[in-house]
């Protein structure tokens, strides 16, 4: 099983990953700017105090995401599978959400 740690960093430009996996991977204060995430498997991953600035998430596996503590802005999700996923303290701005959900607001 993979488990990978990423702390403390700005990523900034137009970066996009084709069907990457990022299960139970946890993400601490790292701020993403930019980037496409296509068919990307999130599940069981942790986001906690990050930043995502217009970033495209298509088709991505999101069952089970945690986000804490994060601000998400001018995002697109499109066609996403989000079930069961927690998310506190986060803030959406402006975002289009044009996928299934089902979440647990904490």
């Amino acid at each position: 099983m993979f488990e990978q740690n990423f702390r403390s960093f700005v990523y900034i430009g137009k970066f996009q990953f084709n069907a990457v996996n990022l299960h139970r991977v946890r993400f601490y204060n790292i701020h993403f700017i930019g980037f496409t995430w296509f068919k990307t498997n999130f599940r069981g991953a942790f986001f906690i105090k990050c930043h995502f600035e217009h970033c495209y998430f298509i088709e991505t596996n999101m069952i089970t995401l945690i986000i804490h503590q994060s601000r998400i802005e001018n995002c697109t999700f499109k066609s996403c599978n989000m079930k069961y996923m927690q998310i506190s303290k986060t803030e959406f701005v402006n975002c289009q959400i044009n996928s299934q959900l089902s979440l647990d607001f904490i």
